[in-house]
């Protein structure tokens, strides 16, 4: 390679960058959406599922109706919550995609 002192200046900025990348490989492999967003999830979408029927009665819905209702909300809803739960291990470092529950007590003790 040939050039001068801004070959040199560029060629030590681009390794420091490289460098930089490669260490925030393993930060960004370790880093995982906080437990409590799963949490709020989890509440909000009970709420709103436990509130349903009732919603659904007091507007004079008919209540065969009501409970379809409520059961194809919980059918969609529990979709939303299993990404909530994916949220917790993005890169799937804990198998989460082979059947298992992120969801286990030595990771709830570890982040609390």
């Amino acid at each position: 390679f040939e050039g001068g002192m801004g070959f040199e200046q560029q060629f030590m900025e681009k390794c420091h960058v490289i460098r930089a990348q490669y260490g925030a490989i393993g930060d960004e492999l370790q880093g995982r959406m906080p437990l409590a967003y799963a949490h709020i999830v989890q509440v909000l979408l009970d709420v709103v599922l436990w509130m349903y029927p009732f919603m659904a009665l007091s507007t004079g819905m008919a209540w065969y109706i009501g409970i379809l209702g409520t059961g194809l909300l919980t059918m969609f809803y529990q979709g939303l919550f299993d990404l909530a739960k994916q949220f917790l291990d993005p890169y799937d470092n804990e198998n989460y995609g082979k059947g298992d529950d992120p969801l286990v007590i030595d990771t709830l003790i570890a982040e609390t």
